[in-house]
């Protein structure tokens, strides 16, 4: 939902500047979707890599579209770091 909309539907006004995921092979996967859809060559960033990937991308967004279970974790480490946060679902451990 979030690629699509980032990549095409709004793509003169926003980029999306790294996928990050627990699982190499759908990293990869959307790393190829987002190059067949746009053109475009998104870095992709492994499991322990969310801080680096934050800092070394500086979005004006982070999406947080993990399992439920990890949603938290990501948001607080994005607010944490500074960077605004938006999530597919409420936040029960977030308190922003």
């Amino acid at each position: 939902m979030y690629r699509e909309a980032v990549l095409n539907t709004h793509a003169q006004h926003h980029a999306m500047v790294g996928f990050f995921n627990v699982n190499l092979g759908r990293l990869k996967l959307a790393q190829t979707k987002a190059r067949a859809m746009s053109g475009v060559e998104v870095p992709i960033y492994e499991a322990n890599d969310f801080d680096r990937m934050v800092r070394e991308t500086k979005p004006d967004l982070v999406i947080v579209t993990t399992k439920d279970a990890t949603h938290s974790q990501f948001v607080v480490s994005a607010r944490e770091l500074a960077f605004d946060v938006t999530n597919e679902k409420r936040c029960a451990k977030c308190s922003f």
